[in-house]
């Protein structure tokens, strides 16, 4: 049965913030993945925390998108401003 997020647990432990962040960076920032070659420590702690890993790696793939469509819609509206202008 499911009784919803206790937010009082969301985060609330370094190792749930490693496993977020690393993902999220993996992601935000396209490069080659480093969790195979993390220490072991790391490891452990992401694979407990899986699901918070893998929610860092949704949202860093969707702050990267947010990012280039910012960039895009940016860039062509300082060309209509050149050009109306």
């Amino acid at each position: 049965m499911l009784n919803g997020i206790n937010f009082k647990e969301f985060l609330s432990d370094y190792k749930e913030w490693h496993a977020f962040v690393f993902g999220f960076c993996e992601t935000m920032c396209p490069s080659e993945p480093r969790y195979p070659n993390m220490t072991d420590e790391l490891k452990e702690q992401i694979e407990g925390e899986n699901h918070y890993y893998r929610s860092g790696r949704v949202m860093g793939y969707i702050a990267r998108v947010v990012f280039i469509a910012g960039v895009i819609i940016g860039t062509a509206a300082g060309i209509m401003a050149v050009v109306v202008w």
